[in-house]
């Protein structure tokens, strides 16, 4: 696995979200995912973020170490490392015994009961070849573990990430309630004086709903995210575990350059591994299949037991017979040792086929993210310079209503616009993040 740094280089994938507005048909149907705690971070507000709350890595910790799901693939690979041992021991020695019905009569007596014991023995390198197989196929389960590690990291990290998104975004809101229900005082004490009309009241207390409402949609998102992570992390919904609120501490000295170009060359993706292991299982069973046709020979031993004859005596009368034995097994059809040989060189190439494919698909994923990072940055731009006229205009226009009484709707289109930016801004810090997990997690 990826010694992996928890300063805030991660995100996680989000789907786009576009045209939403503050009312129906706007943001509060849509699915976000959350701003995950990312180096990139540094170049957004000139500075990264630090986990010091609820720990992430304590939950990867847990997660590696509770997940049922890694703990199976752990007793797989074990189960897989014993199968070795199978084919390291001989062959069973074979004996065999008969007896004569009917004595055969040889110059030193009758022939009694025959014993024999015989052992196989394969070529010098089979058994050794036979093991080797056994021992790559548990490594590929080894691989497969890794493989897991990563997924189950990144899971781990995106679910933590969107109950920060969601924790931000009811924060968010909720910044925004006193300013819109001093607004309302303000309406309801026109409407009293008979300066505005009761519509304007009644507006802005259905905006005050929209928001609250909002905000309790966020707090049962959290809670089904809360039940993923329970359920990723191997623990039961009753353990309490609640990764709320994260402290941020900031450091201006990381860029998103370092964040995102950093790569070790000396290591390498378990996913490439996945296709080296098979090509290795793969050049084990042309080992194996090699020494499978050379020739096995037998070694053997046979005892008979031998009675005295009685009609006549002669030298060495009933002396029982020894007889060493020696056997060759030569494997002289030889086109099953082909087919396993043109299968195996068939199956390397469609491997190594299979890793470029990937190696492709990785590179894809890499340059996409910088893509989404770069595309991001700018719209948060934007997005900063949108929110500070919007800001401009809405104290404007608040200030002609409390005097005048006027431009009600305009106002509440304003800050409406407002919450939505602010929120765009919130989102594009959390693609931002999610390219910049999708990275991390693809580069070696």
């Amino acid at each position: 696995m990826k010694n992996r740094k928890w300063k805030l280089d991660m995100g996680t994938q989000s789907p786009e979200k576009k045209g939403r507005g503050f009312h129906r048909g706007g943001w509060l149907g849509k699915q976000r995912f959350g701003p995950a705690l990312l180096l990139v971070l540094g170049l957004i507000l000139g500075s990264t973020v630090t986990v010091q709350a609820q720990s992430l890595d304590t939950l990867i910790d847990r997660m590696l170490r509770d997940n049922p799901k890694l703990e199976s693939l752990r007793m797989d690979y074990e189960s897989a490392s014993y199968k070795e041992g199978e084919f390291k021991d001989l062959p069973d020695p074979m004996i065999s015994t008969g007896f004569f019905p009917l004595a055969v009569e040889s110059g030193m007596g009758p022939q009694q009961l025959q014993i024999g014991i015989s052992q196989t023995l394969p070529w010098n390198t089979v058994l050794q070849n036979r093991a080797q197989v056994a021992r790559e196929e548990a490594n590929l389960l080894k691989v497969k573990y890794h493989i897991a590690e990563e997924d189950l990291t990144l899971g781990v990290e995106q679910l933590y990430l969107q109950i920060w998104r969601v924790n931000e975004e009811i924060e968010l809101l909720k910044s925004r309630l006193p300013l819109i229900q001093a607004w309302n005082q303000v309406s309801l004490s026109k409407m009293s004086a008979n300066q505005v009309s009761a519509s304007d009241v009644l507006q802005i207390q259905v905006f005050i709903n929209e928001v609250e409402n909002a905000i309790q949609v966020l707090e049962n998102q959290k809670k089904s995210y809360r039940v993923r992570l329970h359920r990723i992390l191997g623990t039961d919904q009753s353990s309490g575990d609640d990764p709320n609120d994260l402290d941020i501490e900031l450091n201006p000295d990381t860029t998103l350059q370092r964040s995102v170009e950093s790569v070790d060359n000396s290591t390498q993706l378990p996913d490439l591994d996945w296709f080296d292991q098979q090509m290795q299982i793969s050049e084990a069973v042309l080992e194996r299949n090699t020494s499978e046709g050379f020739p096995t020979i037998g070694l053997g031993l046979e005892y008979t037991i031998v009675g005295k004859r009685k009609d006549v005596d002669v030298p060495y009368n009933g002396r029982d017979m020894i007889m060493p034995m020696l056997s060759v097994k030569i494997p002289i059809y030889r086109k099953k040792y082909d087919a396993v040989r043109q299968r195996e060189k068939a199956l390397q190439a469609s491997i190594h086929l299979k890793k470029r494919d990937k190696e492709l698909e990785i590179q894809e994923n890499i340059a996409l993210a910088k893509v989404n990072i770069e595309t991001e940055m700018e719209n948060l731009r934007i997005y900063n310079e949108q929110i500070e006229i919007l800001e401009r205009t809405v104290n404007m226009l608040y200030a002609e209503y409390s005097s005048e009484g006027s431009k009600f709707i305009e106002l509440l289109q304003m800050q409406n616009q407002l919450i939505d930016f602010a929120l765009k801004k919130l989102d594009a810090k959390v693609k931002i993040h999610n390219s910049n997990l999708i990275i991390k997690r693809w580069q070696p």
